[in-house]
């Protein structure tokens, strides 16, 4: 794992509208339509956090997930970050289809 640039941080920014950064760490909010999928959002990102060996913070109200992603022992953003942020937009549009 590595440390990313600011300039790397603002260009996923730029790319990747919804997420921001606050407390050096990325950060978004998933919407679904109910419980069940953002539980199933939850529950497939927890496999893919598990394979990476990097794991998000997060806290899930209903149909909402808000996010986290910093690497604590860095105390920073990491490539792993960015890897998981992608991870979680891929699968969220393809939870969030299902409906």
């Amino acid at each position: 794992m590595s440390p990313v640039t600011q300039i790397e941080v603002e260009d996923f920014l730029l790319r990747h509208p919804g997420w921001r950064v606050e407390n050096r760490a990325l950060c978004s909010e998933f919407t679904f339509a109910d419980f069940k999928q953002a539980k199933a959002f939850i529950d497939v990102v927890a496999e893919q956090a598990e394979i990476l060996d990097h794991h998000p913070e997060w806290h899930n109200f209903f149909n909402k997930v808000d996010v986290a992603l910093s690497t604590k022992a860095m105390k920073t953003i990491t490539n792993l970050d960015i890897a998981l942020a992608r991870a979680l937009e891929q699968n969220y549009e393809i939870i969030r289809d299902l409906s």
